[in-house]
């Protein structure tokens, strides 16, 4: 699943499959002096404006995650004439596609174009994930 449409499921889990089951219990006295133990368990139920709001999200999710695959392939073909910074946007968005080769690779081509920022790539957030692999550590050694 791509990275828009994941992130939107994941949210609609969440809301869809909350822990929603509540217990109350209470002891009451009965006629004969013992105690009884009344147990009333309730659920949320979801809201049905909910599931269509679920559905038109999963439908701009994938329509946006159709627009970023045009807009990537209309930037490899003119990438040439783009700023450095593109390699590094690249780089997230494979990245976000769990492609690692892919994003590894378009941070070396953002060095290798003279990035302004690239040194504070190694911190950002937003590659955090690649730290814990020696290819993408090694672009920040001198």
């Amino acid at each position: 699943m791509h990275g828009t449409l994941n992130l939107t499921k994941e949210h609609w889990d969440k809301i869809k499959h909350p822990k929603t089951s509540t217990e109350v219990s209470q002891e009451l006295p009965n006629s004969m002096g013992a105690r009884l133990v009344v147990s009333k368990k309730s659920e949320k139920k979801m809201i049905p404006s909910l599931w269509v709001n679920m559905t038109d999200t999963f439908m701009v999710a994938d329509k946006m995650d159709e627009i970023f695959e045009e807009i990537v392939s209309e930037i490899l073909i003119k990438m040439d004439a783009m700023h450095p910074v593109i390699y590094e946007n690249l780089a997230w968005y494979y990245l976000k596609n769990e492609k690692i080769i892919e994003a590894i690779h378009y941070l070396e081509e953002a060095k290798k174009k003279g990035h302004p920022g690239f040194m504070a790539i190694k911190d950002s957030k937003y590659f955090q994930f690649l730290r814990e692999y020696p290819e993408f550590l090694r672009l920040f050694e001198k």
